[in-house]
């Protein structure tokens, strides 16, 4: 039986998060995932709010936004973390440790599962983001190397069944770049507008200028009146 690169990391990275899920057992990963799970999902809740009442002190709304998640995913852990150091302590000294080491073993074979299977998804997901479209995992290759692993069924299945939370990981990032990023056909639209808008001014003007001289104004008037539509016009 021969084993690919793939499996040889696969085998590893299984090895070392179940070791380290072994010696802290199933409560302390539980709350570090749920420590996880809140700072992102309070990042991504809040960044939009804080971004518009921000983006007038900044010129680049991307950088304004990647800074703001950054922030505010850090700020969320940190707390989040401090907040439920007590009960994680509280719980832990409750449950047998050999039943929460055990099933931390348990967990850390699972989280492997969770971390290849969404950079399973993430692969076929990502040329859809890339394209500007949703790409079916149908219509993809899947590249020989990862046919011929082991661990490939597996890794599959855990891709496939977290493939749905990924793609709307994308579809909020797309509406999100949406958001902060002008579209280039609206900013072509505006540009036109502008200078059917300048145009239509500048003819306007010259209409008056040449009402005023067929009127029997003076040289000087017609200066003046030149001078107050400018201002006007301002």
């Amino acid at each position: 039986m021969n084993f690919n690169l793939l499996d040889l990391v696969f085998f590893a990275l299984t090895f070392i998060f179940v070791l380290t899920a072994f010696f802290r057992g199933l409560v302390k990963e539980i709350f570090a995932l749920l420590n996880w799970i809140m700072a992102l999902t309070l990042s991504y809740l809040l960044t939009p709010y804080l971004s518009d009442f921000l983006a007038k002190y900044f010129d680049s709304k991307v950088a304004l936004d990647i800074a703001l998640r950054s922030i505010i995913f850090i700020a969320i852990f940190i707390i989040t973390a401090f907040a439920t150091s007590g009960l994680r302590k509280s719980l832990k000294e409750k449950i047998p440790d050999i039943f929460d080491r055990s099933l931390g073993v348990l967990f850390g074979f699972a989280k492997t599962l969770l971390i290849f299977g969404f950079a399973y998804s993430l692969y076929f997901n990502l040329y859809g983001f890339v394209l500007g479209g949703k790409l079916k995992n149908s219509a993809m290759k899947t590249p020989e190397w990862l046919q011929e692993a082991k661990s490939y069924s597996l890794i599959k299945l855990s891709g496939e069944t977290i493939d749905p939370l990924v793609k709307k990981f994308f579809d909020a990032i797309s509406a999100n770049l949406n958001r902060v990023i002008p579209n280039s056909k609206e900013l072509l639209d505006q540009k036109i507008d502008d200078v059917i808008q300048e145009k239509i001014q500048e003819n306007a003007v010259e209409e008056i200028g040449k009402a005023l001289q067929d009127s029997g104004y003076n040289k000087k008037d017609i200066e003046k009146m030149n001078r107050l539509i400018e201002i006007i016009d301002k």
